[in-house]
C-alpha cells in the first residue's frame, strides 16, 4: 500500500532535524501520508543510497559536516539520472543556494533558506507539488482499491491469531461464529461448510476465511474482538469500518469519468443509491487517512496478540 512518503534528507544537525521532521510529519498525516525518512550527514554513502524510485522528495543543506558542498551533492544526484524533486537550502539564505544551483545549472531544485518558517513553507508547497503529479485520481482509485485487499489480509491474520488466543471452550464457540459467516457469505458451499466441525483445528478454517467476503471477515472480527477483553477497546475503530472502508470501496468499484458542465474531468459514482458521490483530492486524502488508521489499528490488534 502506498500511503508512505518517503524523504532522504542530507543534514548534520540532529537537533535542528529532530525539530524540523515533527512538522512535516503533521503537515503530510493531514493528507493522508505516513513520513518515512531517510537521514545522512553527508554525501559518503550517496552510491548506495540512491534509488530512482524509491524517494519522494529530496532535502539538502548546503554545508555538511565531512563531505561534499549541497550543491555537488545535488549535481552527483543528478548524474545518477535521478530527477526526484529537490529542496536545497543554507543557514546562509535562499540566494547563496540560488546561486549555486545556478552556477552548477541544475535543474528540478528548489531553494529555501533554513529558518525554520520560511523552511516548513518551501519544503509544505514541495510536498504538495509532489503528492499531485501522482495523485490522479484514477491511480489514487487504484491504490483505494488495493489497500482494502491488504486490509482484507490483515484482518484474516488478526482473526486467526485471535482464535488461538482464547482458552479452548471458547475458541470452539468463536469457530463457530467463524462457520456461520462462511454460511451466509458462501450459500453455494453450504453443504462443504456444515461439515466443518467446530471443534477441529484452527488450521482446518484457515482456507475457508480467506475466502469469505470482506464485509463478512469485518463483522467475524468484530464479533471476537468484542468477545475478549484485551480487545474490547478496538470496538469504537471496528464499528465504523463498514461504511469508511467496505461501503467506499465498493461505490469506488462502480466509478465512471464524466466531463461536468465547465469542461472539467471528474470520477463519479454510477452505484443506486450514490449518484451523487464525486471523488475528489479531498475524498482521496480522507479516505487515505482512514486507511492508515485501520491499517494502524490492525498491526496494533496482531501486536497485542502475538
Amino acid at each position: 500500500m502506498r500511503l508512505d512518503y518517503k524523504i532522504l534528507w542530507f543534514e548534520d544537525e540532529k537537533g535542528w532535524y529532530e525539530a524540523i521532521l515533527p512538522d512535516i510529519s503533521d503537515f503530510l498525516a493531514e493528507k493522508g501520508f505516513e513520513l518515512d525518512p531517510y537521514r545522512q550527514v553527508n554525501d559518503s554513502d550517496l552510491e548506495t543510497i540512491i534509488d530512482e524510485d524509491k524517494y519522494d522528495l529530496i532535502l539538502i543543506d548546503y554545508n555538511l559536516l565531512g563531505g561534499e558542498k549541497g550543491d555537488v551533492v545535488v549535481e552527483k544526484i543528478r548524474d545518477h539520472k535521478i530527477y526526484t524533486d529537490i529542496v536545497f537550502y543554507s543557514q546562509s539564505g535562499e540566494k547563496v543556494v540560488r546561486d549555486a544551483a545556478k552556477e552548477k545549472g541544475l535543474d528540478g531544485v528548489f531553494c529555501a533558506d533554513r529558518k525554520r518558517e520560511l523552511f516548513l513553507d518551501k519544503v509544505f508547497k514541495v510536498i504538495e507539488t509532489t503528492i499531485k503529479k501522482v495523485e490522479d485520481l484514477n491511480n489514487m482509485r487504484g491504490l483505494v482499491m488495493a489497500s482494502t485487499s491488504e486490509l482484507d489480509i490483515k484482518m484474516e491474520r488478526a482473526i486467526i491469531e485471535i482464535l488461538k488466543i482464547f482458552p479452548p471452550v471458547d475458541a470452539d464457540n468463536h469457530k463457530e461464529t467463524i462457520k456461520s459467516e462462511f454460511l451466509e457469505s458462501l450459500n453455494d458451499r453450504i453443504k462443504k461448510i456444515t461439515k466443518i466441525d467446530p471443534k477441529s483445528d484452527i488450521e482446518t478454517l484457515i482456507k475457508l476465511i480467506k475466502e469469505i467476503g470482506s464485509y463478512h471477515k469485518w463483522r467475524a472480527m468484530r464479533r471476537l474482538c468484542n468477545s475478549h477483553k484485551e480487545l474490547k477497546e478496538f470496538e469504537p475503530i471496528l464499528s465504523l469500518y463498514q461504511k469508511e472502508i467496505i461501503d467506499k470501496r465498493n461505490i469506488l468499484a462502480h466509478i465512471c469519468e464524466e466531463i461536468d458542465e465547465s469542461g472539467k474531468k471528474i470520477l463519479r459514482s454510477t452505484l443506486p443509491g450514490h449518484e451523487k458521490y464525486e471523488f475528489n483530492e479531498t475524498e482521496a486524502g480522507e479516505i487515505r487517512r482512514q486507511l492508515k488508521t485501520y491499517l494502524e489499528n490492525f498491526n496494533k490488534i496482531l501486536e497485542k496478540i502475538q
